[in-house]
């Protein structure tokens, strides 16, 4: 659960850094810059939403049985809540 709040985290960061470094750089460059840092920090939150959700769609028993694997035994090492995980699946695209 740590390496999720370290990808959002990571990719605030970023962006509040992009937009102070960009008010020094010519135009050109601090589009290049903005426009970098937005695609890395949407990738990011992308990244960490279908990971959350894939805990989700690992607990459903016709998934958990063609991959071999236990769904509550998923639920109980996972250590994301099921609620967390439905809120994910909402926001994926």
């Amino acid at each position: 659960m740590i390496s999720f709040g370290v990808a959002v985290v990571a990719a605030l960061i970023s962006v509040l850094l992009a937009r102070t470094v960009s008010r020094h750089l010519p135009p050109v460059a601090a589009v290049v810059v903005m426009t970098t840092t937005a695609v890395g920090a949407t990738v990011a939150w992308l990244w960490e939403v279908m990971l959350l959700a894939s805990f989700l769609v690992g607990r459903i028993p016709l998934v958990a049985a063609v991959g071999r694997w236990s769904g509550t035994g998923l639920a109980a090492h996972d250590g994301v809540p099921g609620p967390v995980c439905q809120a994910d699946v909402r926001h994926l695209p």
